[in-house]
């Protein structure tokens, strides 16, 4: 049976060892993406143009070094001021989209909106809740692993207790020691706090793919 393995770690998502490392870009750069095209622009001679990405755009590159995962993806999203929960969802289903697309059996991201006032609990819910909508909707290709990482403690505890609760009610979720694991079913139906999370919008993502390679 087809699954999915979702983890909230601690650490550095520039430094987690995953095939495809996946960023918004919110028309500015800010946090991890602001980090990553640092590393990119000064290690893998990269134009700090390149991740200029539009909304509704995405850029897949190359890291050559610069970042654990050898590949990096770019997702432009609405200004972060407009980033709201279901532009979130939204957001998780692009990166399983573009994994697809990659081949990625591995994805690591973050927790989106948090530092722009969105409630850090509804963001995970809202982002996780869009990884099991698309998963089950049949996105992800090869993909089998999730790794949502925090770079502080405290928040990575209160995000991990925010999916237990979440995920608890959710048929054909499995809770393990080191995370989660969803199993594709015919009969899905999410636990209401995922579902409801962000879900003021739950159309189809549009996904314009532009991969670059360097």
């Amino acid at each position: 049976m087809a699954h999915i393995d979702i983890r909230v770690v601690e650490g550095d998502l520039l430094a987690t060892n995953v095939e495809l490392a996946c960023f918004k870009h919110a028309q500015s750069f800010y946090g991890a993406d602001l980090a990553a095209v640092d590393r990119l622009t000064k290690h893998a001679g990269l134009s700090e143009a390149l991740f200029a990405v539009p909304s509704g755009d995405v850029r897949v590159v190359t890291t050559n070094g610069a970042l654990a995962a050898p590949r990096a993806a770019f997702l432009g999203t609405v200004r972060l001021g407009d980033l709201r929960y279901h532009e979130l969802r939204l957001l998780a289903a692009r990166m399983l989209l573009v994994a697809q697309a990659e081949g990625a059996r591995t994805l690591a991201t973050t927790v989106h909106g948090v530092q722009a006032g969105l409630d850090e609990s509804e963001a995970v819910l809202a982002l996780v809740g869009g990884l099991v909508d698309g998963f089950q909707r049949g996105l992800g290709g090869a993909l089998t692993e999730v790794i949502v990482v925090e770079s502080r403690p405290a928040r990575a505890q209160r995000l991990r207790a925010a999916l237990t609760s979440g995920l608890a009610s959710t048929l054909g979720v499995v809770v393990h020691a080191g995370g989660f694991r969803i199993e594709r079913s015919a009969g899905f139906r999410q636990a209401a706090p995922l579902a409801s999370a962000g879900a003021a919008s739950l159309a189809a993502p549009r996904l314009r793919r532009d991969a670059v390679r360097a």
